[in-house]
């Protein structure tokens, strides 16, 4: 016989050290260190770059991508702190709660069926 599964529990944000705002606000630190940034940073520091140097141009923008990027994971772990950490941890632990939702759903599906194919051998009609 198999072991049933449980519903799996969503979790709560307090759990984590974190409000709702803090789940919905976006900082002036976030949006500096976005990757949306980054590319617009870089697809304009790219074209001035071929523009104002011509195939130079390629390199100083290649250039300025590693220093864009060097610049970005530095800032990223100098400005950590334990709200981002609660943000990380609460979005791991969310993706979590949805793959266990979704194999709870197949379970509940899969007894279903099996529900159905026993009382369609057995001759009960359900509806």
């Amino acid at each position: 016989m198999e072991a049933s599964l449980r519903a799996p529990v969503k979790p709560k944000p307090k759990e984590f050290g974190l409000d709702e705002l803090d789940l919905k606000g976006r900082t002036v630190k976030d949006i500096v260190l976005s990757e949306s940034l980054s590319s617009v940073l870089m697809v304009l520091g790219t074209v001035l770059a071929i523009w104002a140097l011509g195939w130079w141009g390629i390199g100083a923008a290649c250039l300025g991508l590693g220093v864009l990027y060097v610049l970005r994971r530095l800032l990223n772990i100098v400005l950590h702190t334990d709200r981002d950490e609660g943000r990380k941890n609460y979005r791991d632990a969310i993706s979590e709660y949805y793959s266990e939702l979704h194999k709870y759903d197949a379970y509940l599906d899969s007894l279903e069926q099996r529900n159905k194919d026993v009382s369609a051998s057995s001759g009960n009609k359900i509806p």
